[in-house]
């Protein structure tokens, strides 16, 4: 027990993702080295979660409407598969999503947060969601859904330290990229 809380401590010290579950719902953010416009650009592609992460996650982009994408997702996995469409809509500094339909899911609602926080951003995903298979505890799925929002923000932080201008480099304002 006391070797989990040296390495949450020292996650946490180190800069990385932050992740609790506050009732029904997980919630994570990181700082990222990046501009929250780069970040939400990033987000606009529905399959770029999925890519950073080196996921199998089939998605499907079934229907656009302004700034609203709506999105089949297919997330192989031994057990079982789980699909589900979501209604992914951009907001001023972010994106709102809702579920549609689901063969696992009773409740499944999102949000992303890019904000400016000091050279670069914070990025927040929350998380709120009920399963609809009897067999499965929410409890357990909470718990998988943190462990999971805490490696998309890791993969994305990683990211985001790819996209930074090397020391070497004189970073171009333009880009986005924010200074280290």
């Amino acid at each position: 027990m006391a070797a989990w809380w040296i390495l949450a401590a020292t996650a946490a010290w180190a800069g990385g993702p932050k992740v609790e579950i506050d009732g029904t719902a997980v919630r994570g953010s990181v700082h990222m080295v990046v501009t929250p416009s780069v970040v939400l650009e990033a987000l606009q592609d529905p399959a770029w979660e999925g890519r950073i992460q080196q996921s199998r996650t089939e998605t499907t982009v079934t229907a656009r409407e302004g700034t609203c994408h709506q999105v089949a997702y297919v997330v192989p996995h031994p057990i079982m598969t789980t699909s589900y469409e979501l209604k992914r809509c951009r907001v001023d500094d972010g994106w709102q999503v809702s579920l549609v339909a689901s063969d696992s899911f009773d409740r499944y609602q999102a949000r992303w947060w890019a904000v400016p926080e000091g050279s670069g951003s914070k990025v927040t995903f929350q998380v709120d969601l009920d399963s609809s298979i009897s067999w499965v505890p929410n409890s357990l799925v909470r718990g998988e859904m943190r462990k999971s929002v805490r490696k998309l923000l890791a993969a994305m932080s990683d990211w985001a330290d790819a996209q930074a201008p090397s020391p070497s480099e004189s970073p171009d304002p333009s880009s986005g990229r924010a200074v280290p």
